[in-house]
């Protein structure tokens, strides 16, 4: 709505434009004009005295004179091309305001200057009041309001409506402890101890459980070293081999993809009954399991903005022998949220500080196969900002016992 502040709808600018709008015609006309005559005369004198010398002074003159006039009489030709130098917006402008420099123009902009002034305050000072003023103003103008400014003043209100919309979310957000982003109320991580950590609380099937520091429960039965998928990984040391496990469970249906329409939004049911299963040596699953989240109870969720801790308390839970829940990513871009298992990592990585999300051998909710995800087309992190939820952290489930 730039233009809605542009001198060429003010009246009181295109009176005075207009005066110089019909001045530079005549300046243009008549002072070539007067140019031409009084050089002819000038030019004659010294050719009627009969002196060589001024009459090839008159003529020098005369030509200097001839072409300062032709220069003023294609003014309104050089100035529009001179100003089309500067861009093709500019020209659009100046074409735009030199079109209503005209008395009709004067008188609509006249009856329209307080319909104008009403939208700009409006533009500049969104409210819900600058806009129900605004809306006014315009509803008693259809009668002779031009379609492309009404066109305009509509989105004007339209944008504003917006606004003032953004304006109560994000202080909305801002009073539940959230950062307003793109549409979203991002809610940072707190770090806050659960009220206890024996299996009660902040599991379950929760798509937004709060944020807690990480505490790890009781250990498993640790790590191995195992060949898998063309390399050594460290991996949890559970009563049944991760290999042998997600067979049962592709087997058994327990994967999403088995059943995408009736599975299709419970990619975490399947990750925690895969991490719980796979933990607890359980494979009599099916796939109605993964559709009521067996084993979401035994989880606590962590979250933090920093994916170096996430990935340390990953590399401590998988030591310990216990699978761990991960975010990743829903689509090629990650801007939607997944849930995979993570049963281990690359054998190469020796301390916490040093492992990465490259690094990670996973089971996939979606098909129940075992991923290394530093392959091409591999899952990959994703943090709560990126997929567009109200955090803005990763996010893992750890067991908590």
């Amino acid at each position: 709505m730039e233009s809605l502040g542009n001198f060429c709808e003010i009246p009181a600018f295109l009176r005075v434009m207009l005066i110089l709008k019909y001045a530079f015609k005549i300046v243009c006309i008549i002072v070539p004009i007067i140019i031409i005559i009084t050089t002819i005369i000038s030019l004659f004198k010294p050719i009627i005295s009969g002196n060589e010398d001024d009459a090839k002074m008159s003529f020098k003159v005369f030509v200097r004179r001839v072409i300062a006039g032709l220069v003023i009489g294609f003014l309104p030709v050089i100035i529009p091309y001179a100003i089309s130098l500067t861009g093709e917006d500019v020209m659009y402008e100046f074409k735009e305001c030199t079109a209503r420099v005209t008395l009709e123009e004067i008188d609509y902009y006249t009856k329209i200057q307080d319909v104008v002034s009403v939208i700009d305050t409006m533009v500049h000072n969104p409210s819900e009041e600058t806009i129900e003023a605004a809306k006014k103003a315009l509803e008693g103008a259809k009668g002779y309001l031009k379609e492309d400014h009404m066109i305009k003043y509509l989105t004007a209100i339209s944008d504003a409506e917006v606004e003032v919309d953004k304006i109560k979310k994000s202080a909305d957000c801002l009073q539940h402890g959230g950062h307003y982003q793109n549409g979203y109320c991002l809610k940072y991580t707190k770090y806050e101890k659960p009220i206890n950590n024996n299996g009660t609380s902040n599991g379950g099937t929760s798509n937004n459980p709060g944020s807690t520091e990480y505490e790890g429960g009781g250990t498993g039965n640790g790590a191995t070293t195992l060949n898998i998928l063309g390399g050594n990984f460290v991996v949890v040391n559970t009563s049944i081999n991760v290999q042998s496990f997600a067979s049962q469970m592709k087997r058994n249906g327990v994967w999403q993809g088995s059943n995408s329409e009736k599975y299709g939004d419970k990619c975490l049911g399947f990750a925690y009954t895969h991490a719980w299963g796979l933990y607890s040596g359980t494979t009599n699953y099916n796939g109605d399991s993964g559709l009521n989240y067996v084993g979401a109870s035994h989880f606590s969720t962590y979250m933090n903005d920093n994916l170096q801790d996430v990935l340390s308390v990953v590399y401590s839970e998988i030591n310990k022998g216990r699978p761990v829940v991960l975010q990743v990513n829903g689509n090629k871009k990650g801007t939607s949220r997944h849930f995979v298992t993570v049963v281990g990592y690359n054998s190469n990585v020796k301390s916490a500080s040093s492992l990465k999300a490259t690094d990670l051998l996973i089971m996939d909710s979606w098909d129940a196969q075992l991923e290394r995800m530093d392959q091409s087309n591999s899952r990959f992190v994703t943090s709560g900002r990126d997929c567009h939820k109200d955090y803005t952290g990763y996010r893992i489930q750890y067991l908590k016992q």
